[in-house]
């Protein structure tokens, strides 16, 4: 425009009084045309322009003075924007026409470098293990060093998608790495994902250098892979039903080879948790509950495992049953380094990863190491485990989670019942695991307390606690379980009017029962020096009597471990309730000294200092029937083991109690050694009242008992390294024995 006065539109008042009319002919639009007497500069910096073309204040500051129609009087780009002068417009049509060359202009140095999304989606990512997960790849290193020396160079969007279904994009696990995962199996992962959805794109994008999809591949190819993908996914869910299928039948310890466990976590994933290969960790997963698991259950059922174990949050009790299963492991059975065997190894990365694992999975953690040591005769250190486990357990308060006091002050069946009802099978299994280790972290520090003679520190019975539901309804994970928990005062009841037909009468439950009678006996505080009082002692034997005649008899069939170890803990009871009458009369009575794990070859003082005529006359002119009725309760629970040790096998078929023995707790090895040495000095004793009364003896029975002891006890100390010491100390103490019957004297 010619003139001075520039012509833009006003929609508001303060924008000008003067007005051209002939300017309609430039729109359709009726506008209210004003003079602006300001330019760009001159409104920006707020001074008073002087209205012509080229205003003084524009000559003097040496800018470009220009003049724009807008409604609102319009503002200068911003000066970076531009890169020379710009060309003065005289009219709307000039400026948009100034501005739309300038944004088509070709000049590669007028363009600034696009940030696609694309880019964006490109922070932190890694290329997922499989080629058919429908992500972009990021380019290379030698990609990224051309396009910062070249940052002109146009972008390469991805292809066009190709004519195929690849599977939807699997959830993320969210760990550290950054992995796209596979199809989540059971298996150890995180459980619910919270991850992305599926790609918003069917297409398969190109891979980087390192292998994958380029532009060009094949349709063929791509086929090819999702085949064989597909093969691999149909081989995981054959060997899950068939696992699901033997642990159901089993009781999750099936027979056949095992297979190595396809969790959905790569190996790189394992390996930063410092866990080991598939392979590696399926053999010792499986060690676990074939030889672990089937006497401690309180873990999930090995099905329910691997769909609900979380990687992170459980790779501390992964580790922790590492540190179990590689003491049943033999060098060689799996390709593994040799400080694999290391239980110490283990327990050191247990606790490395502890800080992940929530309050009930480190109470578990910390039963599961200790009962690794207690099995190992590593009384002392798995003492301190479970009085850790013990303290978390209350602090976090656990133990309240399912007393029924806590949940329900006034006690209304019927609604915890609905409540049960509401729970999902997820939340059922982890209420009874929890239990579970609630319970047999309580009934080992039971065991504790008597070997170590610590009477002081027996837990507290936790009589409100809900009891654990049957074994086989926990292995079956809960199937056909009417949802109706059981307490103590249900069992008592049961137990007192002798109704068998109650439904509280199943296995845990008495082992339960026949651990709070050793605690109860325990507290008495019985001592080679101190007794119980007699009406205490009547009344404890009457409850023993009472256990041991509910507790179903033990067979050949001996996979309930729950009634063997019942009635190993009613024997036990039995030895520790009259040990302050029968020990002093035991010849070899100190080799069952505190200290059992002592050097066998060591000849006990009490062996010369204590005669067999002194403790033969103390038992027959005893005024009263106390210490005759003490040793004869003795004797019973001495037969009584060695059922439960021998459980109707052949000696042809020793070879089918090797598994048997291996699972055994090493307590027993206590027991053993006090009952040889309990049917060793009777024995004695009748030799020596035969010869003393001049008597014909008959010790036939007593004799074959012995051997048969010795038998099996020297098997099970060439099955498993813990009873060496315990067959060691019998084989001597045997001997000495039949020394010491040569060398009595005739009547």
């Amino acid at each position: 425009m010619a003139s001075d006065e520039k012509m833009v539109t006003d929609s508001g008042p303060g924008s000008g009084s003067d007005h051209q009319p002939g300017s309609s002919h430039h729109s359709k639009k009726t506008t209210r045309t004003v003079s602006r007497r300001a330019c760009l500069s001159c409104r920006e910096k707020k001074i008073k322009c002087d209205g012509v073309h080229v205003c003084r204040n524009c000559q003097q500051l040496k800018l470009e003075c220009v003049f724009v129609k807008s409604h609102r009087g319009g503002r200068r780009n911003p000066s970076k924007s531009t890169n020379g002068p710009q060309a003065p417009s005289s009219a709307s049509s000039s400026a948009s026409s100034s501005m739309a060359v300038g944004s088509s202009q070709t000049n590669p140095n007028l363009i600034p470098k696009l940030q696609l999304p694309y880019q964006s989606m490109q922070v932190d990512y890694r290329p997922p293990p499989y080629p058919m997960m429908g992500q972009p790849t990021p380019p290379s290193a030698h990609e990224d060093e051309n396009n910062a020396n070249n940052s002109h160079a146009p972008y390469h969007l991805p292809p066009l998608s190709i004519t195929t279904n690849p599977p939807p994009h699997p959830p993320t696990t969210g760990g550290p790495s950054g992995h796209v995962n596979a199809p989540p199996p059971p298996g150890i992962g995180p459980g619910p994902s919270h991850g992305p959805g599926p790609s918003p794109s069917g297409s398969i994008p190109p891979q980087s250098g390192n292998g994958g999809y380029g532009y060009l591949t094949a349709t063929s190819q791509i086929i090819m892979d999702m085949n064989d993908r597909i093969a691999d996914l149909q081989a995981r869910v054959a060997w899950l039903t068939k696992t699901y299928n033997a642990d159901s039948g089993s009781g999750g310890a099936g027979p056949g080879p095992n297979p190595p466990l396809m969790w959905d976590s790569s190996e790189q994933e394992l390996a930063q948790l410092d866990l080991p290969p598939f392979d590696t960790l399926s053999a010792f997963i499986e060690v676990y509950y074939s030889s672990f698991h089937v006497n401690y259950p309180f873990l999930f059922p090995k099905q329910a495992f691997f769909r609900y174990i979380r990687l992170r949050v459980d790779t501390s009790l992964v580790h922790a049953m590492c540190s179990v299963a590689c003491r049943y492991l033999t060098p060689g059975q799996v390709p593994m380094e040799s400080f694999m065997y290391d239980p110490r190894y283990w327990i050191a990365n247990s606790k490395k990863y502890l800080d992940y694992a929530d309050a009930s999975t480190h109470a578990k953690v910390l039963v599961v190491i200790g009962l690794g040591l207690y099995e190992e005769g590593l009384y002392l250190d798995a003492r301190q485990y479970f009085t850790d486990a013990r303290r978390i357990i209350h602090l976090q308060r656990l133990d309240k989670l399912h007393d029924r006091n806590s949940l329900n002050p006034s006690y209304d069946r019927k609604v915890e019942v609905e409540a049960m009802e509401a729970s999902t099978a997820s939340q059922l299994l982890h209420r009874e695991s929890l239990i579970r280790t609630i319970w047999i972290c309580w009934g080992t520090q039971v065991m504790l307390c008597a070997l170590l003679y610590r009477h002081s520190e027996v837990p507290y019975f936790e009589s409100n606690l809900s009891l654990p539901v049957a074994n086989q309804v926990y292995t079956n994970q809960l199937e056909g379980w009417l949802k109706k928990p059981m307490y103590w005062s249900d069992f008592e009841t049961a137990l007192l009017s002798g109704d068998t037909n109650s439904p509280s009468f199943y296995d845990v439950n008495f082992f339960i029962a026949s651990v709070q009678l050793l605690a109860t006996i325990i507290r008495q505080k019985p001592t080679a020096v101190s007794s119980i009082q007699a009406s205490t002692r009547q009344s404890l034997d009457a409850r023993l009597r009472n256990l041991e005649s509910y507790v179903p008899p033990v067979t050949s069939t001996y996979d309930d471990r729950s009634v063997v170890f019942s009635r190993i803990v009613l024997y036990f009871s039995a030895f520790t309730m009259h040990s302050s009458i029968v020990r002093p009369a035991l010849v070899f009575s100190a080799i069952l000294s505190r200290n059992i794990e002592g050097e066998p070859d060591t000849k006990p003082l009490s062996y010369e200092e204590q005669s067999v005529d002194v403790v033969f006359e103390n038992l027959r002119s005893s005024k009263s029937s106390e210490l005759t009725k003490a040793y004869a309760q003795c004797v019973w629970a001495a037969h009584g083991l060695k059922s439960v040790l021998y459980p109707g096998v052949d000696l042809s078929e020793m070879k089918v109690l090797v598994s048997y023995w291996k699972t055994l707790p090493n307590a027993i090895a206590y027991l053993a050694q006090f009952s040889i040495s309990l049917l060793a000095n009777e024995l004695l004793l009748k030799h020596y009242a035969a010869r003393k009364d001049n008597v014909p003896v008959s010790t036939a029975d007593l004799d074959n008992e012995l051997n048969e002891y010795m038998e099996y006890i020297n098997f099970a100390s060439s099955a498993n390294p813990k009873f060496s010491s315990c067959g060691a100390s019998c084989r001597w103490l045997l001997e000495r024995t039949y020394l010491r019957i040569s060398q009595l004297p005739n009547a």
